[in-house]
């Protein structure tokens, strides 16, 4: 693999966007046959981790969705994104909702810099949607620094974008623009084989930021070899990946339910796993667990 052409996690570039994506963001999840079942997945995957009085770190919290329906269950919730307008918009949803009583604290925060966090201090850690992706060549950190929040024996949760989703998708998107100069756009060359991970170039206009795209093997070793073991696994959206022919289903209730199901079924199957829009991990923060053990200085060395 490449070197990304140059460029390195820039969480400021990362605060922007999010800072300027606003409502769309909340809408993400709701507006649309996808979103909703995307919900659906996570969420499933979520409960079963997340327990009443759990004291829970909602890390990439974004505006709050998430974290209301765990206030909602029971928990207490400590909202952390590193976009402020973000954070503003969950509280303002939590306030709106009565559900003020369930946040725990509030901090603006790097994935990979959960400075003034104690050691093993939650229950719980849920990071979903794209703060691991977006951390690129520093993923491993950002995944340390969730573990090393997490007490031992805590759920660790957290979703990634897919590589071979991805994939999946350049021949019907965009064929001309992705394929036939896909050396501007992802660090990887097909001749090369499927490489564990890769990152996305900067500057390519078919991703809204520069990211690290994930297979679910390297998730699997790359989890065991941080010191947590490994509960589970889903693909997000394995049939629906972005939204494609779904406006001819939209006016059936029965049919978009019907689908939901479908894809709630098919998520934890394994030759599905790498198929989807996201790959939603679950793992257990093992006792001897402090969110390191291995040396950085290779992308590689997890491969």
């Amino acid at each position: 693999m490449g070197s990304g052409a140059g460029a390195q996690y820039d969480p400021q570039a990362v605060s922007r966007f999010y800072d300027g994506y606003g409502e769309r963001e909340w809408d993400r999840l709701d507006g649309s046959p996808r979103g909703r079942i995307a919900y659906a997945i996570h969420s499933a995957m979520l409960f079963e981790h997340i327990e009443p009085g759990m004291r829970v770190a909602d890390v990439g919290c974004g505006p709050g969705r998430f974290a209301m329906a765990m206030i909602r269950a029971g928990a207490k919730v400590t909202l952390v994104d590193i976009s402020s307008v973000q954070l503003d918009a969950a509280l303002a949803r939590i306030d709106s909702a009565g559900l003020r009583h369930g946040v725990q604290d509030v901090r603006v925060a790097d994935v990979c810099e959960l400075h003034g966090v104690d050691d093993s201090f939650f229950d719980a850690v849920v990071c979903f949607g794209g703060a691991l992706s977006y951390a690129r060549e520093r993923h491993r950190e950002g995944l340390r620094e969730l573990i090393r929040i997490a007490r031992p024996g805590a759920p660790i949760l957290f979703s990634v974008m897919s590589l071979l989703g991805t994939l999946m998708l350049a021949g019907t998107l965009d064929s001309e623009n992705f394929l036939a100069r896909i050396a501007e756009h992802i660090d990887w060359l097909p001749q090369a084989g499927v490489p564990p991970f890769a990152l996305t170039l900067a500057g390519s206009d078919e991703f809204h930021l520069p990211m690290a795209l994930f297979t679910a093997g390297y998730l699997e070793g790359l989890l065991t070899d941080s010191g947590c073991e490994l509960l589970a696994m889903a693909a997000s959206n394995p049939i629906s990946r972005m939204g494609l022919g779904l406006e001819r289903i939209a006016a059936s209730p029965e049919a978009v339910a019907q689908l939901e199901a479908i894809e709630l079924a098919m998520s934890r199957y394994p030759g599905v796993l790498d198929g989807g829009e996201h790959i939603v991990v679950a793992g257990r923060k093992r006792p001897s667990a402090r969110g390191a053990s291995h040396d950085d200085s290779s992308r590689d060395d997890l491969g």
